[in-house]
């Protein structure tokens, strides 16, 4: 079964507005993948770093267009354009 990696930016518009939406993505998550919740676009290298090690198949980044973008560009630089 694939694995999952999702990265939350706690300072985005809508998981400050809704409360619960980390501890939901979390729960839904479950065993299935690694659920990261990132302070800073400064972690991205590292938080991609680790679900490269872990064997992260598919990777889902909610935030801002900065976090997106900024996840997306380390995505690219640490797994390949492959």
């Amino acid at each position: 079964m694939a694995r999952i990696g999702i990265i939350v930016n706690p300072h985005a518009g809508t998981i400050k507005r809704q409360k619960d939406l980390v501890e939901r993505l979390d729960g839904i998550l479950g065993n299935f993948g690694e659920f990261v919740v990132s302070e800073s676009k400064e972690q991205m290298p590292e938080i991609m770093q680790k679900f490269r090690e872990d064997e992260i198949d598919i990777i889902g980044i909610t935030g801002g267009d900065s976090t997106f973008t900024y996840g997306l560009t380390h995505l690219i630089q640490t797994f390949g354009k492959n």
